[in-house]
């Protein structure tokens, strides 16, 4: 595949970290531990944008700036809605400002054929352009080119949808380009881990698979194109050296590895490693075009955004640490240093050979019946797939927030109703994925376990050769599970 040019141009000027991972392999829930710098199970929000209601320790990302005195602002998807999903008094400038129409839901299935690829229009507004990303990338640079003289600090935040199916890309673009990709297949997976949530007309065929591996290497550019776009605005306008800039993802992408899976939700590498390029300010850029192998997070991006611009966040509850000091070349402070993930299951959604992962009424009901953690090392990658103690439908008959929150091992959680905006929220009560006490911990509680040397053979599932569960279960303490 040709060379995504801005990209490659920014990991030239930035630190790179191959070993960056995903809370959640979801949307939602890993933009919230992104932006809070909490994990789901401190923050309590396993399917939702939003904060959960039985929580209230969160502080947002850019709440937190602006009241030190940023400017901030916020395109694309960054939320999987828009302005109705969160305060207005956290932003100066939002997208759905200037389009109205941009405060529904993001339409992800306009290309209408099974490969989700088809041509889009760059327009000058929402009725014109069927190229989202396109008013994303151009708002943007306009808020970059009106605070050029501003006093004040600015942060913005650019959710490009790309390379998200449906793979919607303009004519200018080559929908033809060819990934470098070789299917690889995992041996030893237990099938509560292979899910059958996806793009699964992507597998009908080797043709449809090819096809669709294709259209995602053409958003991939499209998104590149962007990029580079807002970075020559920023260079353009004397502000590129001056301006710190963070390149990440919420999650991952099987493109039909491990298992015959084209999408995410699932506790692999595949789904949980995301791009992390991070060029800090040029007086601090010392570690220019290197990549580290260290391990980090999303919920660090918080607390290092914090100490890049000097604000104390010991009085905020973050799961996450700063790694700051490590693009200025300090060494990785330990070889334990590791990643958790999490997912939640629905009793619904399973079947004799798969399950479906279980966030919201509609992905399988609120029966969330089990919880799988997920430990990433440098070598290892340990995941434990558990039932819950309490069952979600004996929290199921708590209809009150305070019933629920008062009943041992229940937690009160919703998922929002697209059609009616933030007006009209489903609200239930479930099983606590978080808490340990609610974690069957016993022999019998065990539905499967993954252990991978992603070393030496990442397709082969060790089981329990080498990672013992008392360190499984120790490290998992350590982060307050």
């Amino acid at each position: 595949m040709r060379k995504v040019a801005a990209l490659q141009l920014l990991r030239e000027s930035a630190t790179s970290f191959s070993n960056a991972f995903a809370q959640f392999p979801q949307c939602g829930p890993s933009r919230t531990s992104l932006l809070t710098g909490q994990y789901p199970f401190t923050s309590g929000n396993f399917g939702a944008d939003l904060f959960n209601p039985s929580f209230r320790n969160e502080t947002h990302l850019h709440q937190f700036l602006r009241d030190q005195g940023y400017l901030t602002a916020v395109a694309g998807k960054v939320f999987h809605a828009r302005s109705s999903f969160y305060p207005s008094s956290w932003f100066d400038r939002t997208d759905a400002d200037d389009n109205p129409k941009l405060d529904t839901q993001w339409p992800f299935n306009v290309c209408k054929n099974k490969v989700k690829t088809c041509s889009c229009v760059e327009g000058d507004d929402f009725t014109e352009s069927s190229c989202r990303d396109f008013l994303t990338a151009r708002a943007a640079t306009r808020w970059m080119m009106e605070w050029e003289t501003e006093i004040r600090p600015w942060f913005i935040s650019v959710g490009l949808i790309r390379p998200h199916a449906d793979y919607r890309v303009p004519d200018r673009i080559d929908k033809e380009i060819k990934l470098d990709w070789t299917r690889q297949v995992k041996t030893g997976m237990p099938p509560i881990a292979q899910t059958s949530w996806g793009d699964t007309p992507f597998m009908n065929s080797a043709w449809h698979t090819r096809k669709a591996i294709n259209s995602y290497a053409a958003a991939v550019h499209y998104a590149d194109d962007l990029i580079g776009t807002m970075l020559s605005t920023l260079e353009s306008s004397g502000q590129l050296e001056d301006t710190a800039i963070i390149l990440t993802s919420d999650h991952g992408m099987h493109l039909s590895d491990d298992f015959d899976h084209f999408g995410k939700w699932t506790l692999q590498d595949a789904s949980l490693r995301v791009p992390f390029i991070f060029k800090p300010p040029r007086e601090l850029n010392r570690e220019a075009g290197v990549e580290r192998d260290d391990l980090i997070e999303l919920v660090d991006i918080f607390p290092t955004i914090a100490d890049l611009a000097g604000f104390p966040v010991s009085d905020l509850r973050l799961d996450g640490t700063s790694v700051l000091a490590r693009m200025q070349g300090a060494a990785d402070d330990s070889e334990d240093n590791f990643a958790v993930s999490v997912l939640t299951i629905c009793d619904g959604g399973k079947s004799a050979a798969r399950h479906l992962p279980c966030t919201t009424k509609l992905r399988g009901g609120t029966d969330v019946d089990a919880v799988a953690y997920s430990i990433r090392t440098k070598r290892e990658r340990r995941t434990e797939y558990r039932k819950l103690v309490i069952s979600s439908e004996n929290c199921n008959q708590r209809k009150t927030i305070e019933a629920c929150t008062s009943s041992p091992g229940c937690m009160w959680s919703w998922w929002y109703i697209y059609k009616d905006a933030a007006q009209n929220h489903d609200y239930f009560c479930i099983a606590n994925p978080g808490l340990s006490l609610n974690i069957d911990w016993s022999a019998e509680g065990l539905l499967g376990v993954e252990l991978y040397d992603v070393l030496y053979d990442p397709m082969l599932n060790l089981a329990n050769e080498t990672f013992s569960e008392n360190r499984f279960r120790s490290l998992l303490e350590s982060v307050g599970i």
